[in-house]
């Protein structure tokens, strides 16, 4: 069996769900904890505030494409463990 590569991931292009879920999770806890008068223009308004904090995303993703970095591009191995190079190597 090949060595397993671990895959690539992309904050960036999860950034959009993270802000959604946690909407989801504010508007929950607004659920639970604003009384009834207030619920509906709060979550109104953080969804709008939401929103537009999302929106550009794309956008900007789209300008300037993500930069996805392995364990082994930046000197690690499947392990997870970068190897210690002494000075006496001269690396």
């Amino acid at each position: 069996m090949g060595a397993i590569t671990p895959p690539s991931l992309s904050l960036a292009a999860l950034t959009p769900f993270l802000f959604v879920f946690g909407a989801a999770g504010v508007g929950v806890l607004i659920e639970a904890f604003a009384p009834r008068e207030s619920r509906h223009p709060a979550q109104v308004g953080m969804a709008l505030i939401i929103v537009t904090g999302v929106y550009p995303q794309p956008l900007i993703d789209l300008i300037r494409p993500a930069v996805t970095a392995t364990i082994s591009d930046v000197g690690g191995n499947a392990h997870g463990v970068t190897p210690v190079h002494s000075a006496s190597e001269g690396k």
